[in-house]
């Protein structure tokens, strides 16, 4: 429990799977730490004092960096997962219940899994290729989301408690970015984000796309494929505009819930028989509109 200062750079080899290094003092210091070797690593309380980067190599053969529950982590300098040579790399971090961990700095890594039903705070710079969150919540402050070649990441929400929540809008303003949805929630909160396409695939079960706050979801089509909205949802007051695309189709198979408008200027937004958006407010059609059924959008409509 004694506090730990990192003066200079170090390495942790912690080589045994069965095995993690538990730093359960607080830790402060300028020095870089990169952490190898296939165990874990168990941090209690990373202070803004601790000002170095956090570094983790090893891929998918390296245990998971576990925020422990109820601890606060405060990473002030870079959060990394890269390869030997520093390239992007995977990665797992575990936030446990009621623990929180907020970074300031530029967070970094391939494809990257958060774990753990605590939250995380990201406020400085998402550099992930691809990042996947099985459980729990994270907050997006950052107005910078980058996966390193200009483009913005993809975002994976698996867990039925999974939820990733907008802070600003605009934060996805992307053609060709992916929301996809096994569970869980993606909450723009108020916020207008666009998106370049959503994706729900066989292993989707339900989730929603949701906002309690007036929002609009814009999809641009690049990343569309061939999407039908059936068991998930959009929820609240969101609004939805797309296509955007010419040649994307966005097919709804079920009772939309969100009372939040539908625009679609371009590209084609059918709806099946089990299809309906009978709280929308307003519809305004540029594309193609088609609809199976004369209650599509209610009796007022």
């Amino acid at each position: 429990n004694l506090p730990l200062a990192i003066r200079e750079d170090a390495t942790w080899a912690v080589p045994s799977a069965q095995t993690a290094l538990e730093i359960r003092g607080a830790l402060s210091g300028e020095g870089n730490v990169v952490k190898t070797g296939k165990g874990g690593l168990d941090l209690h309380g990373v202070t803004p004092a601790f000002t170095g980067g956090l570094e983790v190599r090893g891929g998918l053969d390296s245990c998971t960096v576990q925020f422990p529950s109820g601890t606060t982590n405060v990473l002030v300098g870079p959060f990394r997962f890269a390869t030997v040579e520093g390239a992007q790399d995977f990665g797992y971090f575990n936030v446990a219940s009621d623990a929180l961990l907020v970074t300031s700095n530029s967070v970094y890594g391939k494809n990257v899994y958060k774990q753990g039903s605590g939250t995380w705070v990201c406020r400085g710079p998402f550099g992930i290729y691809y990042f996947g969150i099985s459980s729990g919540k994270v907050v997006l402050e950052t107005a910078s989301l980058n996966r390193g070649d200009g483009a913005q990441p993809s975002f994976r929400l698996l867990g039925v408690d999974a939820v990733v929540q907008c802070t600003i809008a605009n934060q996805f303003n992307e053609n060709w970015n992916t929301i996809v949805l096994d569970r869980g929630t993606f909450d723009l909160n108020g916020h207008d984000q666009k998106v370049g396409g959503l994706n729900l695939t066989g292993n989707t079960v339900d989730g929603a796309f949701h906002s309690e706050e007036p929002a609009t979801l814009s999809v641009h089509g690049y990343g569309l494929g061939t999407f039908t909205l059936k068991k998930a949802d959009f929820t609240g007051a969101l609004s939805f505009n797309g296509p955007l695309l010419a040649s994307a189709v966005f097919t709804v198979d079920r009772a939309v819930s969100s009372t939040g408008s539908l625009n679609v200027p371009a590209g084609t937004f059918a709806f099946t028989e089990n299809g309906s958006w009978t709280n929308a407010p307003s519809v305004s059609v540029g594309g193609a509109l088609q609809i199976s059924k004369s209650k599509t959008f209610g009796s007022k409509v």
